[in-house]
């Protein structure tokens, strides 16, 4: 059902209307100077002007404070049956705004919940499976973490060989330098191709966990 649209507003809610649609900061404003007035609205304005306030939050990067605005939203068009705002399923694209908040506060797990719900609705959406797999690539799986760790090691091997190699002169190691070089560059290489190994599989089986969501 598409929130309908009011042929006699009230003033208050002409007065939002002069608001330029990109001052965000002037909408919040507005919106908690006049709440107690917006309640007392008829729904669809008050409605209209809630999406208005809670988009201006997530704009501006007051993610907290969206997803508590986001949940009346969100239980407002389910209650009154509300699915489309200006062409926009508005019960989807707030999911979609809640678990980009969750991501911004490092709340991954709950983003990843409510992403998997929205796969479900919608498994054509390809933003929201991209989103999906960027926000599972978080998690701290404990056989990545330990191959960045042994990664990280190796390099710091093969600065250390390199150090010691500058630190003592090629005239005291000269007939190894060719092996202490071959030696840092295996250490290098070795760390670079176990991450990318690792990380490869992580990323394939997030690709193959997200494609199975039905």
């Amino acid at each position: 059902m598409q929130l309908r649209q009011d042929t006699n507003p009230s003033q208050i809610y002409k007065t939002f209307q002069a608001i330029e649609p990109d001052a965000h900061r002037a909408v919040i404003r507005f919106f908690e100077r006049r709440e107690d007035e917006i309640l007392n609205l008829e729904f669809h304005e008050f409605f209209e002007l809630l999406i208005a306030y809670g988009d201006a939050l997530f704009k501006i990067g007051d993610y907290t404070t969206f997803i508590k605005v986001s949940n009346s939203i969100i239980e407002q068009s389910i209650y009154h049956n509300i699915q489309y705002h200006k062409d926009i399923d508005i019960y989807q694209h707030t999911l979609y705004q809640k678990a980009a908040a969750y991501y911004q506060i490092h709340h991954y797990k709950k983003a990843e919940h409510i992403l998997v719900e929205l796969v479900k609705i919608n498994p054509k959406n390809k933003l929201v499976k991209r989103f999906l797999r960027k926000v599972m690539s978080q998690e701290k799986v404990p056989f990545v973490r330990k191959a960045r760790a042994i990664s990280v090691l190796l390099y710091l091997v093969a600065i250390l060989i390199i150090l010691v190699d500058i630190l003592l002169g090629n005239s005291f190691l000269n007939a190894y330098a060719q092996n202490i070089r071959y030696l840092w560059m295996a250490f290098i290489v070795l760390g670079i191709v176990l991450l990318l190994f690792v990380e490869g599989i992580q990323c394939l089986k997030i690709y193959r966990k997200v494609n199975q969501i039905r």
